[in-house]
């Protein structure tokens, strides 16, 4: 599915936007988990789980709507098909249990937001869908209707989103402009946000080692590595041969390349791309995946970004700020006063 349609209906229903959250500074290109060269991060320890409740109970009562348990287990079963292989098994019925009180939650709130809808009589038209279905970028090969499957929403169940968040925008429409002013003092009282720490661009070809592999596959397998090490030192094409031999998923497609700063990426690793001589084939590096063939094309300073770099995306964030300081007061209204009966615990 696209996750980036998960993202959308989250803005919908909450006006959090890209610019909603303001990191600081990062590498231009994420190293996606799936690479496995990045650092491992423990996971904490899970909560002992509930009895699970049966699919037909009712959980929740909206005004004279009611909430099954089925709903929940439905939408959770779906962000636990989206989050396949990233929860370990025994966090598994923990994450369950989590994901079962936020859906929960949520569902209230998309009823609650639908009867506002209903009152303030907002219709929507063909174009507005058009535009709505503009601003998510699917994944190759993946048509709209199919990310809706992927989601189990029904063209109605995004019809719905387009309207509520068309709700909360009438409800921030008279939230003032971000001035200049306003930009310079949050810039001068957060410049730590914009220190860009000292970041590497490097491409590499990775040849994986399995775990246990004995010393003839790993001379096979380190052979193999610098045999297409040779071919790049003879004016080899990295863009090509990392797609045809790296077994990095991650990186294979778009030329094998990273850009990260320090501690992201295993030492070795990390080592080789920050010491080699730029633009030069460096020798083979062992990590636990296996063997690289690393090439350095860029180093970048540490630096701090200047206002004038991050004007736009931080009018863009302000903005979004004092948006969701309006809509999360609505939205606690909206809850406060609402006739909700949780009959059910979950």
């Amino acid at each position: 599915m696209s996750n980036s349609l998960s993202r959308w209906i989250t803005t919908a229903l909450l006006l959090l936007g890209a610019a909603a959250s303001l990191p600081a500074a990062e590498p231009a290109t994420p190293v996606p988990a799936e690479s496995g060269l990045t650092m491992p991060h423990p996971l904490p320890q899970a909560p002992t789980p509930s009895v699970p409740i049966a699919p037909t109970a009712v959980v929740a009562v909206v005004a004279s709507e009611k909430i099954l348990q089925s709903d929940i287990n439905a939408v959770v079963e779906r962000l636990l098909k989206a989050n396949a292989g990233r929860i370990p098994p025994d966090h598994a019925a923990a994450a369950r249990e989590q994901m079962s009180a936020s859906v929960l939650e949520n569902l209230i709130m998309q009823k609650l937001l639908m009867r506002e809808v209903e009152k303030a009589k907002i219709a929507i038209t063909t174009n507005d869908l058009a535009q709505a279905k503009q601003e998510i970028p699917l994944p190759p090969g993946m048509t709209f209707e199919q990310a809706l499957e992927s989601q189990n929403m029904t063209a109605q169940d995004f019809e719905n989103m387009v309207k509520i968040k068309q709700l909360l925008d009438k409800k921030t429409a008279g939230v003032a402009a971000v001035s200049d002013a306003d930009l310079k003092k949050y810039y001068d009282e957060n410049k730590a946000r914009f220190e860009q720490p000292e970041t590497v661009t490097a491409r590499h070809i990775l040849i994986t080692v399995p775990e246990k592999a004995d010393a003839k596959v790993r001379a096979d397998k380190k052979a193999r590595a610098e045999d297409i090490r040779q071919q790049l030192i003879k004016g080899g094409d990295f863009a090509a041969l990392a797609k045809q031999y790296s077994e990095d998923p991650g990186s294979k497609d778009k030329g094998g390349e990273y850009t990260f700063p320090r501690g992201q990426m295993v030492p070795p690793f990390e080592q080789a791309a920050f010491s080699n001589e730029l633009d030069k084939i460096g020798p083979l590096v062992e990590t636990d995946f296996g063997y690289h063939v690393l090439q350095t094309t860029a180093k970048h300073p540490a630096k701090t970004l200047a206002l004038a770099e991050v004007a736009d995306h931080l009018r863009q964030y302000l903005s979004s700020q004092a948006k969701n300081e309006v809509v999360e007061k609505y939205l606690k209204q909206l809850r406060a006063d609402a006739k909700v009966e949780i009959t059910g615990k979950k």
